[in-house]
């Protein structure tokens, strides 16, 4: 297994308890199961009326916690591993999350 860059630049804090807390959470099959719940509230949200303006700051809502997914898991895994030609969805979230921003 590859060694994560921050554990090469910053090792305490790659390897202190908070960062190896957020690791496990990353890796835990809940944190897949959570954002699989946030994408169904999502995909309703998208039926909603987008004149609404609680549907839009929704949408941005949704976004940072996508962001925010891709973040956490860059930290978690390898970087090399997460954009694996094997990792299709990595690589298409990243790109969707990109062309929203």
């Amino acid at each position: 297994e590859r060694v994560h860059p921050l554990e090469n630049c910053m090792p305490n804090m790659y390897n202190s308890a908070v960062s190896q807390f957020i690791r496990r959470m990353v890796k835990h099959q809940g944190f897949r199961y959570t954002y699989d719940v946030i994408i169904v509230i999502n995909a309703i949200f998208i039926g909603g009326d987008e004149t609404n303006p609680l549907i839009s700051k929704a949408e941005w809502a949704f976004l940072t916690l996508y962001l925010m997914e891709i973040l956490l898991k860059l930290f978690a895994y390898e970087p090399r591993a997460f954009f694996a030609k094997s990792q299709f969805w990595n690589w298409f979230d990243t790109l969707i999350i990109i062309a929203a921003l």
